[in-house]
């Protein structure tokens, strides 16, 4: 389907004119619904505040927010509510609560009263845009759902002649509020929010409809801080909107990448080709993280940029332990950045963005240090696994090279499966393990999936010192190495 509505209303909020296409259908209302605390009078001073600065006359009627309360909210994001007509209907005099009519009931009485006030003040501010705050205060007027779903129509004809695009804010109040109101509204943005018993609030935002425009029916990741809300689109959104995709190459014929690890290319046959993944399993302390940021310390000292996204370990950490093993992270500058993320913080769609937004700015090589937190980022084995999908699809047809380190669980390690597979995605997988050999606990390295080229089979010993890592020569007097369980070969065997 394709817009049938030309003119566009951006909304003022970043990321979510991408959504619509550039932005709301002009002269319509919408309902902007969410419980309290969703952010919903946020989006509205967003919508109001960009209205202003195109110079467009705006109107802010509100029936539940003192006046005063709306510039504290405009402040708290550094926002200057200048150019924008605030009715605060309660402290213009009029009172909602009236109970002494005679003639009519006092619900029609107050809400007629209410109409006129809110149409005056439309017709005396001339608005481009208006914001009525909120359908919670109109509803319970209206007394009951078929008179409330009368004045709505009223006030969508009357807002409609006089080519206002009307933002109508409801908080989920009334049981009844879906079907007197969806049915009307000729597009619905519902803002939602998950506290955790723990961490921070996940928020997320749907577009169940908006008549005549092509837009995504399912959830994006949005965000409250300092500076107002923002809202992350999927990646597939993102390049559309940016006439793209993601199989739009960009030095994908490149040169290899190596990994400054001592015999692994030789191993693989060659460094790990442009626009090619990576997936690094192992357990805890077989050395996942070292190996994969090799490849960023050496993509960075080619001359090109790269980046490590970690969420197991402190950025300090990996730097300490980079430098124990003879690579100065610390000395590359901007050629090699270190972002230490949080799961409880960073959502998907957040990092996402960030991840672009790098790679848009030159980055070759991505480090994802590691797929635990990347899906504990993502609420859903079902939608991490998709997310994943696209990022690579998206890092792919970008000529970028991607290593993203799993754990495996246990110290030995065990065959449980991971919460998100993407070994069927990746173009090469490298299996790290721990051994016993007389006593000593040793590692090991195989390379059991490489799409492009031939790749050494056997398995070979992998050290790690002050040196540097290295892999060694064949594994061939142990076997069961790979389980973490080796024995050892009878030299009379073939």
């Amino acid at each position: 389907m394709t817009s049938t509505v030309s003119a566009r209303v951006p909304s003022g909020v970043p990321g979510f004119d991408v959504l619509l296409g550039g932005g709301f259908p002009a002269g319509r209302m919408y309902l902007l619904e969410g419980r309290p605390g969703t952010g919903k009078t946020t989006f509205a001073l967003h919508f109001c505040c960009a209205a202003a600065a195109d110079d467009e006359r705006v109107l802010y009627v509100t029936l539940s927010q003192r006046r005063e309360e709306l510039r504290a909210i405009a402040d708290s994001h550094g926002w200057d509510l200048e150019g924008v007509d605030v009715l605060d209907v309660e402290s213009g005099g009029l009172d909602l609560h009236a109970s002494d009519h005679t003639l009519f009931h006092a619900g029609d009485v107050d809400l007629v009263d209410l109409m006129d006030t809110v149409m005056e003040a439309v017709d005396k501010v001339r608005p481009t845009r208006l914001v009525l705050d909120s359908a919670a205060e109109l509803r319970l007027l209206s007394g009951d759902p078929l008179r409330s779903r009368r004045r709505f129509l009223a006030l969508k004809h009357a807002l409609g002649q006089r080519g206002v695009t009307t933002l109508l804010l409801d908080d989920y109040s009334s049981s009844d509020g879906d079907s007197a109101v969806y049915s009307i509204m000729h597009g619905v943005v519902r803002l939602e929010r998950d506290a955790p018993q723990y961490g921070q609030v996940y928020r997320r935002l749907q577009i169940p409809k908006i008549r005549g425009v092509d837009h995504p029916t399912g959830y994006h990741d949005f965000r409250i801080a300092p500076g107002g809300l923002r809202v992350y689109p999927s990646l597939t959104m993102r390049l559309r909107d940016e006439g793209t995709d993601e199989r739009t190459t960009n030095g994908a014929a490149g040169k290899s990448r190596p990994s400054r690890v001592g015999g692994l290319d030789a191993m693989m046959g060659d460094g790990l080709d442009p626009g090619s993944s990576c997936v690094v399993v192992g357990v805890s302390g077989t050395g996942k993280s070292s190996l994969a940021a090799s490849y960023a310390v050496a993509a960075a000292e080619a001359g090109d940029r790269a980046a490590i996204y970690t969420f197991d370990e402190r950025k300090r950490t990996l730097l300490d332990r980079m430098e124990g093993l003879g690579f100065d992270l610390r000395g590359m500058g901007d050629a090699l950045q270190v972002q230490e993320l949080s799961a409880s913080i960073m959502t998907t769609g957040r990092f996402i963005d960030r991840v672009h937004r790098d790679v848009e700015a030159g980055v070759r090589v991505v480090v994802i240090d590691s797929l635990t937190g990347f899906t504990h980022a993502c609420p859903g084995a079902d939608r991490a696994a998709s997310q994943l999908h696209d990022l690579l699809a998206y890092l792919g047809g970008r000529g970028v090279v991607t290593i993203l380190t799993v754990p495996e669980h246990g110290i030995l390690g065990d065959t449980t499966t991971p919460q998100v597979d993407i070994s069927y995605v990746a173009d090469t997988v490298l299996l790290l393990q721990h051994f016993e050999a007389r006593g000593e606990i040793r590692k090991a390295v195989a390379v059991v999936k490489r799409r492009r080229g031939g790749h050494d089979r056997r398995v070979r010993e992998f050290t790690m010192s002050d040196d540097g890592m290295v892999v060694g020569d064949p594994i061939t007097d142990y076997q069961g190495v790979l389980t973490g369980l080796a024995s050892s070969v009878d030299p009379g065997e073939s």
